[in-house]
């Protein structure tokens, strides 16, 4: 590897850690981004100073201006992906919550009725249930015809019976 491309490396490294602490702070990882601004950025900036071959002063400048603009970069990409997430969030959630839902439902409806399927192959034929005889309403207040209606029940359930004999004595 050449000195030039050695030296482009290095600056390539030094805007990228400045640009991943930016966007750390952004997004209230300051921890992350102290440590690339105090520990990694400056080891870096001190590589690149050393592999360069331009004064102090353009060194500084050349920093100053990566600062600036990747500061620059940082802030327009958080106001794209601001509006993103706003449109995002208005236009197509929505829209595929409906679809996903519409989806969910048909398949949804789709195993029931297999189950059905299922179901009525499956089920033995009902057995032939007795139609229930009605019984003539009878008012809550109408005591001698709650009476008569059980007696009535009791002499169809258990039928006449016959006397009871004596044994003679």
């Amino acid at each position: 590897m050449g000195v030039g491309a050695r030296q482009q490396e290095l600056w390539n490294e030094v805007t990228a850690s400045f640009r991943d602490a930016c966007i750390l702070r952004r997004e209230q990882h300051t921890a992350e981004a102290d440590r690339l601004l105090h520990e990694v950025l400056p080891q870096r900036i001190s590589a690149w100073s050393r592999a360069s071959l331009v004064s102090a002063t353009e060194q500084k400048t050349k920093l100053m201006t990566m600062f600036a603009e990747e500061q620059k970069r940082v802030d327009a990409a958080l106001a794209i992906q601001q509006v993103l997430t706003e449109k995002l969030t208005r236009d197509f959630v929505p829209v595929l919550c409906t679809q996903v839902t519409e989806e969910l439902r048909a398949a949804f409806e789709t195993q029931l009725e297999a189950l059905r399927t299922t179901l009525r192959e499956v089920r033995p034929p009902a057995a032939a249930v007795p139609a229930p005889t009605s019984r003539p309403r009878i008012r809550f207040d109408d005591i001698p015809g709650v009476i008569d209606a059980l007696l009535a029940e009791q002499q169809a359930d258990y039928g006449p019976r016959p006397a009871l004999q004596r044994a003679a004595a």
